[in-house]
């Protein structure tokens, strides 16, 4: 007679909370919400149309006051104090060692990692282009 674990493959049924969680939610959003309507899809045109040129409006004075660091000092003087540690977490060193040195050693530890970390992000686009100082430069 064979045992009842020889001859049988066990099936193994794994349950994972967190997607069944996810399928539901998901489900039942799907349910409570209904496509938009022609007035809703209308206003949300309007809404982002309005967002863009809104966005667009502001490129030029941003673009304008980020041009020189001393700029940040005139109307706020926090962001200034704040700019060149930001901008030193962005500068390449003369090693790959000395490179993360620079961005996890960042020397102004009030705010914390994660706010330097996401203004590095930030400021990434504007010093890829070259336009941004640190301090020591010649103007």
């Amino acid at each position: 007679m064979m045992s009842s674990r020889g001859s049988r493959k066990a099936t193994v049924a794994i349950s994972l909370p967190c997607l069944r969680t996810t399928t539901e939610s998901i489900n039942t959003f799907a349910k409570k919400h209904k496509p938009m309507n022609q007035t809703q899809k209308k206003t949300f045109r309007i809404l982002l149309i309005i967002g863009a040129v809104y966005f667009a409006a502001f490129i030029a004075p941003n673009l304008t006051g980020a041009r020189e660091p001393e700029m940040l000092s005139v109307f706020e003087i926090d962001e200034y104090a704040q700019y060149s540690h930001a901008i030193r977490m962005l500068t390449p060193g003369e090693t790959l060692y000395q490179t993360a040195r620079n961005f996890l050693i960042y020397l102004h530890y009030f705010y914390g990692y994660p706010f330097y970390f996401f203004s590095a992000l930030a400021l990434l686009p504007l010093k890829g282009r070259g336009t941004q100082r640190t301090e020591g430069e010649a103007s």
